[in-house]
């Protein structure tokens, strides 16, 4: 079985820890939900507290560690373990959420605490942990599109495509246009040699997401392996012109180089 790149996991847990550290998101998993659910005097810190994980992890965590002495609860230890995230102390925050799931008086935000728990193993590399902890989050609420995507994002990485495929499957049937699961669902497919299936959802996604990089970067790949090395050349500088993310611009150059090293 092949293994996936190191570049599709930088780019499935960039998009992750984005998606964590955002107050409005909205990608590959679950979005982080910041107004509680359950009534708490805090709220406004709470939201002060994660808009300032993106800006200043290190303040974030003092703020919420000196908030928490002041009676901030759950919301100040939820904003501690966000700020340990973007710390890079991912292992610590994971522990942190997955124990403040257990606390947390509200069915809905404990799954949200959890499935950022299994989002934050995952960043870790910890995915067997990140996997059984989304398999128990779908037990619970099967048809949920974000936990889905979560699932298969872990199985993804592991090396599971076809049940990487079945997930994002799941939750296409359920949003269709969802851009992450297309894009990755091509990716799947193209490990599986199911090229044509990979060309079709990757297709859909561009319609649906033209100024994304890692879209005509994967649309390069599969006309590269058509050996459509000219058509795939103008798609890894399509990508090149609409990103200055590091990983995909250190994956789109390494495809040129490959083609140019074929072409002797």
């Amino acid at each position: 079985m092949t293994v996936p790149s190191n570049s599709l996991k930088k780019s499935l847990k960039s998009c992750c820890l984005l998606l964590l550290l955002s107050v409005a998101a909205g990608g590959c998993g679950i979005a982080v939900n910041v107004k509680p659910a359950i009534a708490t005097p805090y709220v406004n810190d709470h939201v002060d507290c994660l808009r300032l994980t993106d800006r200043d992890p290190q303040q974030a965590y003092r703020q919420a560690q000196r908030w928490r002495v002041d009676g901030g609860g759950l919301m100040a230890r939820h904003c501690a373990a966000i700020a340990l995230a973007a710390l890079d102390r991912l292992d610590e925050a994971a522990s942190r959420l997955q124990r403040l799931a257990t606390e947390v008086n509200d069915i809905e935000m404990a799954r949200a605490w959890l499935a950022q728990a299994g989002q934050l193993w995952f960043l870790a590399g910890r995915l067997k942990t990140a996997e059984t902890i989304q398999a128990e989050i779908l037990k619970q609420e099967p048809n949920n599109p974000d936990f889905i995507v979560d699932r298969a994002s872990t199985r993804l990485a592991s090396g599971n495509f076809s049940g990487a495929v079945d997930d994002f499957s799941k939750a296409l049937q359920r949003d269709p246009a969802r851009v992450e699961a297309l894009l990755y669902r091509a990716v799947a497919y193209r490990y599986m040699d199911a090229l044509d299936l990979a060309h079709a959802d990757i297709e859909q996604a561009k319609a649906i997401a033209p100024h994304r990089a890692d879209i005509w970067l994967e649309r390069g790949i599969l006309r590269q392996l058509h050996g459509n090395l000219d058509r795939a050349r103008e798609d890894f500088l399509k990508a090149l012109s609409l990103t200055d993310d590091p990983d995909i611009l250190e994956a789109i150059r390494g495809r040129i180089e490959l083609m140019d090293l074929s072409r002797g």
